[in-house]
């Protein structure tokens, strides 16, 4: 039963292509690694989303999306270039809630990191790490991560959010999160975002 729930999840989160290397074939909420954002949403949608730019570069910005149109995810985190105009998604990313039940969140992280294992241990290697939320001075807040790193630059990321005590009275939630990130965007966010 496990197993069908982590397919049936896996399945409403990404299209897996018959070649296993090809990122931009994956999907959430329909939604692929180049696509433009204007193909799911009008422009006076996409300007109403709040926009988040990073401390070291302005190359790329991220929106985040919250819309009745969102099937699977609460809220999508997608990243594109500053100057198009087209809105081509560069990084896409699904965020799902599990309000209290950091459990819950950490076993369904595990059956997607099995599935995705099993379908690209030949393409990809993988590294697990927890590790302590700097914007929470009190230590408390922690992330559980999984990283993918294809052998093309490309990237795939499973988290989850726990957060602590201060952060969830201000009405953070805990939460799932999926990155899928492009070549170009997985080098901008090791390298430039944060310098």
């Amino acid at each position: 039963m496990k197993k069908l729930l982590a397919i049936l999840f896996l399945s409403l989160c990404f299209t897996t292509p018959s070649k296993g290397d090809d990122i931009g074939k994956f999907e959430i909420e329909g939604m692929s690694v180049g696509d433009s954002l204007l193909n799911y949403f009008s422009e006076e949608e996409i300007k109403s989303f709040r926009r988040d730019d990073f401390p070291g570069s302005k190359k790329f910005y991220q929106l985040t999306i919250r819309s009745s149109k969102l099937n699977t995810f609460d809220a999508l985190t997608n990243g594109f270039k500053s100057s198009d105009k087209n809105y081509i998604i560069y990084s896409l990313g699904g965020a799902l809630q599990f309000p209290n039940d950091i459990d819950g969140c950490l076993k369904k992280k595990d059956e997607i990191f099995s599935e995705i294992k099993e379908l690209f241990s030949k393409v990809s290697k993988s590294k697990s790490y927890t590790r302590k939320q700097d914007e929470d001075t009190t230590g408390e807040s922690k992330f559980h991560s999984t990283d993918f790193n294809f052998y093309g630059g490309e990237s795939v990321r499973i988290m989850c959010i726990d957060f602590g005590n201060k952060f969830e009275q201000d009405g953070y939630i805990d939460n799932l999160r999926v990155f899928i990130n492009s070549t170009e965007y997985s080098k901008w966010i090791n390298e430039e975002a944060y310098k």
